[in-house]
C-alpha cells in the first residue's frame, strides 16, 4: 500500500480501537515516516506525535531505487542483495554496539527472507513505502500544513541508515522549536535499544512540557 492508504487504515484501526480516545503515535524509521502521513490526514486522531530516526526525504539511495523500479530491475535486484538473508541482516540491523545484535536476532530477521510470502510483502513495502514520489509530495504537503498538536523528534548521531541531517530538515519542515528536536550521541538506527531510559524519559519529559 502506498504511505496514504496505510494512513487510511490506521484511521479505521483507530477508530474501532480508541473510539473517542486520542492515543500517543511513536513511530521509529519507516514507522515515523508512516505517522507523519497518518497525522497529517488525521490530526484529530493524535493526542501527541513522536518520531524516532525516519527516512523521508529523496535522498540518492530512495532516487535510485525509483529508478530501477521504473525499468523493471527492482525485483530481480532485490532478490540479489537478500541470496543470503542472514549476512544481509548482520549488514543492515545496526546497533551503535555491535556486540548487542545476537546470533538469535539475525535468524529472526533473517526468516522473513525465507518465506515466500514475507519476502515479497517485504519488497512491496520498499517498493511502495519509500516511493520518491510520495516523500516529495509530503514535503508539498507540509509546506502548505501546520500540524497542531505537540511534536517530537528524536535523532540518533550516528545512524548508518538515515542521515543524521534528517533530524534538522524534519524540524524546519514541521515548523517545530529548538528543544522538539533531540539528538543522542553514541546510538544508531536503533537508538530506542542502544539507550531506552533515555528514549523513554525524553518521551515522558516532553509529554509533561508540551
Amino acid at each position: 500500500m502506498s504511505p496514504q492508504e496505510i494512513a487510511v487504515v490506521l484511521h479505521h484501526f483507530n477508530q474501532q480501537i480508541f473510539k473517542n480516545e486520542k492515543p500517543y503515535v511513536v513511530g521509529n524509521s519507516l514507522g515515523g515516516y508512516l505517522s507523519l502521513w497518518y497525522t497529517k490526514l488525521y490530526q484529530d486522531d493524535v493526542e501527541k506525535l513522536f518520531i524516532m530516526h525516519s527516512p523521508g526525504f529523496p535522498e540518492f539511495k530512495y532516487k535510485a531505487l525509483s529508478l530501477i523500479t521504473k525499468i523493471g530491475l527492482t525485483k530481480s535486484i532485490y532478490l540479489w542483495l537478500i541470496r543470503n538473508p542472514e549476512r544481509f541482516v548482520s549488514k543492515r540491523v545496526h546497533y551503535f554496539d555491535e556486540n548487542m545484535l545476537s546470533k538469535e536476532e539475525v535468524n529472526e530477521y533473517a526468516g522473513i527472507f525465507h518465506d515466500k510470502e514475507k519476502k515479497h510483502n517485504f519488497y512491496l513495502i520498499l517498493k511502495n513505502s519509500l516511493s520518491v514520489k510520495y516523500m516529495k509530495q509530503n514535503i508539498k504537503d507540509f509546506e502548505q500544513l501546520k500540524l497542531n498538536i505537540p511534536v517530537l523528534l528524536q535523532w540518533a548521531k550516528h545512524d548508518v541508515l538515515v542521515s543524521p541531517e534528517f533530524g534538522k530538515r524534519y524540524q524546519k519542515m514541521l515548523k517545530l522549536k529548538d528543544n522538539d528536536l533531540i539528538t543522542h550521541d553514541n546510538t544508531s538506527h536503533f537508538l530506542q535499544v542502544d539507550i531506552p531510559e533515555k528514549v523513554i524519559q525524553d518521551i515522558i519529559d516532553f509529554d509533561v512540557n508540551s
